[in-house]
């Protein structure tokens, strides 16, 4: 299976110069970078043109990094997105708030395994009572968790999903149709 490239070799079509272009700027996929690496093997002009959107590339950000924005542009930029910011509403970032808590969740759960093994190599010295107390208060703390991913998640249906999304769409489509009905 060691044959040589059985395409056209002396031809650069147009999609591997997309290829060879999106490589060049590293936002190719795996496989345009497979295809682009073996082609510049076996063509040299597949490899001079790689090099040269390459070099491209490189003057692009240099360039780029010596580009000083002015502080009126970067002042309404900021003021843009302050702005924008003020739009999201209130559950838009839940999603930062269910990730922490995941976090939280992964972090008790080593803690408490932690505890658990710490007391099972402390060897004999361990008592029996000693070890149902740290089980009891893995489950308690197990349990707890629980409640609120149970919680949080009962509330993100019924106060976001609900009250917020679906009966406002409801409500909205609702009189749309009853306006539609009047009209007709």
């Amino acid at each position: 299976m060691n044959e040589i490239f059985k395409g056209r070799p002396n031809i650069v079509t147009p999609v591997m110069e997309e290829r060879i272009i999106l490589v060049a700027y590293q936002d190719g996929s795996w496989f345009d970078k497979l295809i682009v690496h073996h082609v510049r093997k076996q063509n040299p002009k597949v490899e001079k043109l790689y090099q040269a959107h390459l070099q491209a590339v490189r003057d692009i950000r240099t360039e780029a990094n010596e580009v000083v924005c002015p502080d009126s542009i970067t002042d309404q930029l900021l003021d843009i997105a302050g702005s924008e910011r003020q739009r999201i509403p209130w559950y838009a970032d839940l999603k930062r708030g269910y990730q922490a808590l995941q976090a939280t969740t992964a972090l008790a759960a080593t803690l408490v395994l932690a505890f658990m093994l710490v007391t099972q190599f402390r060897g004999p010295s361990a008592e029996q009572r000693e070890l149902e107390e740290a089980m009891i208060q893995a489950k308690a703390s197990f349990a707890l968790i629980s409640e609120i991913m149970n919680g949080s998640t009962k509330t993100l249906h019924d106060e976001v999903i609900m009250n917020q999304t679906v009966k406002p769409l409801r409500d909205s489509i609702f009189k749309g149709t009853e306006t539609i009905k009047n009209n007709l």
